[in-house]
């Protein structure tokens, strides 16, 4: 009988998940010495199935003639049948673990297939000794990260099942141009810019004068929120942005400022429409993990934000 999908562990437990390097990986595999535990932890790093999928593998699903893993429609989320690329270390190695008479490549001496419980405390078990407590979504996001380093976008949405790539909107060039001209104060046009910049929300809420070197944003605006702070005569570590009472400017008060713009030039904009228009933009480019990094965001963007369409 298939095993239950749990969604307790659906979290990563690792808030920016480019701190799991290449060298902790490896330094963790490199120490595990159990045979089954150190495939289960490969697996999920270097090939980024799930744990649900992980458990019902078999091995037929294995070509050792060719380093394919066939991950089979029917233990996917989104029922779509996909192949990896495997090196040929770690298809030897589960070609010499595997057993073709067992139901499925992992089990126990109880059970003919191990339950996702185990995978997950197999994953936090070894990773602790690092001090790292890591997922098997941490494992998942490290795969996706790393190989888009080497793979377009499209390449890795294939072999990590990726579904919801396709699903973020971003604005044309022409209505950005739209918005721009909308008509808005100093403080609503550099609001608007450094969110079209991929500054997040509550990074604008805390953004202080002397943060203005600190974050990647085109030297014009740089200019222009000097040229603001100066205006005010606001000190290096005053907050740029405060409401007309003095008060900290709230996330909430940011919505509201792009939603009258949207009223305005009826346009459908938000905070996130246009943190996704920069990463689309940087998508676009030739070389993206360049461009997202000019722009101050981190490489693992492309699988938080998935793939871009513009609006309708």
């Amino acid at each position: 009988m298939p095993a239950k999908r749990n969604t307790k562990h659906s979290e990563s437990s690792v808030k920016n998940p480019e701190k799991v390097t290449k060298i902790l990986v490896d330094s963790i595999i490199s120490t595990i010495k159990n045979s089954r535990d150190k495939l289960i932890f490969q697996l999920l790093a270097q090939t980024g199935i799930t744990p649900h999928e992980l458990i019902h593998l078999k091995h037929s699903d294995f070509n050792f003639s060719t380093n394919i893993l066939t991950v089979r429609s029917e233990i996917t989320k989104n029922k779509t049948e996909r192949t990896i690329g495997l090196n040929k270390q770690l298809c030897s190695k589960i070609k010499n673990f595997s057993n073709d008479k067992k139901q499925f490549l992992f089990s126990t001496t109880r059970s003919i297939q191990l339950t996702l419980r185990t995978v997950q405390r197999t994953v936090e078990k070894h990773s602790q000794e690092f001090d790292a407590k890591l997922t098997s979504v941490d494992l998942r996001k490290y795969y996706i990260i790393q190989s888009l380093k080497e793979k377009s976008l499209s390449q890795v949405k294939q072999s990590a099942g990726l579904k919801r790539l396709d699903k973020r909107k971003y604005l044309s060039q022409k209505e950005i141009k739209d918005l721009r001209s909308s008509k808005k104060d100093e403080r609503e046009t550099l609001i608007f810019e450094l969110l079209l910049s991929g500054i997040k929300s509550r990074d604008i809420v805390d953004f202080k004068v002397n943060d203005i070197s600190n974050f990647s944003i085109s030297d014009s605006l740089s200019k222009k929120m000097r040229s603001f702070a100066k205006k005010r005569q606001l000190r290096q570590h005053d907050f740029i942005f405060l409401t007309r009472q003095n008060s900290h400017l709230t996330t909430e008060r940011i919505f509201q400022i792009i939603k009258k713009l949207r009223e305005i030039a009826g346009i459908k904009v938000s905070p996130r429409i246009l943190n996704n228009t920069a990463i689309a933009v940087a998508l676009s480019s030739p070389d993206p993990t360049c461009a997202l990094t000019e722009l101050g965001l981190k490489t693992s963007a492309f699988h938080l934000h998935g793939g871009f369409i513009q609006n309708e």
